[in-house]
């Protein structure tokens, strides 16, 4: 009678190790995999901050040198900063300013930053063909020269893509 009863104690506990491993499988692959809509966010998240964050308040030792020295307006956004080194032809500083703001997001999603169609970034952990989901955030600037006048608007775009 006691014989019997070790077979389903023995049974029990192998089906109990199997559920255990296929639920720590199963779950161990789900969080692995970085959320499809994180791509979308990095970019509007992105966009939003550069609009909301002041050059004099960007902590890299670039922005704060070029602060210092009078070469931008500290008030000015870091967004508009980057159109208006952009529109004013001094392409270097839009695209050494975009490297800098790109260089910040998770290296896993891919990001390009344009200026009315123009790259001044690009990072590319995969190639924008392969990737699930691809995802295109903009802003439309406005920028004055004085009060009076006005530059043309610039077209600010970042592509992200995981």
């Amino acid at each position: 009678m006691r014989k019997g009863s070790y077979f389903y104690v023995i049974d029990a506990f192998i089906a109990a190790i199997i559920i255990v491993s296929a639920v720590i499988i199963l779950f161990s692959r789900f969080l692995a995999q970085p959320s499809p809509t994180q791509a979308y966010y990095t970019g509007e998240e992105l966009l939003a901050t550069l609009e909301s964050t002041k050059m004099q308040t960007y902590a890299h030792p670039t922005t704060r040198a070029w602060v210092n020295n009078g070469t931008v307006d500290g008030q000015r956004s870091v967004l508009e900063q980057i159109a208006l080194f952009n529109i004013t032809g001094k392409l270097n500083e839009s695209k050494l300013l975009a490297e800098i703001v790109g260089n910040t997001t998770p290296r896993h999603v891919g990001i390009e930053i344009l200026a009315n169609g123009q790259q001044l970034h690009i990072y590319e952990p995969m190639p924008q063909q392969e990737a699930d989901s691809r995802l295109v955030a903009q802003r439309i600037l406005l920028l004055r020269k004085s009060p009076t006048d006005a530059y043309p608007p610039v077209i600010m775009e970042v592509r992200t893509w995981q």
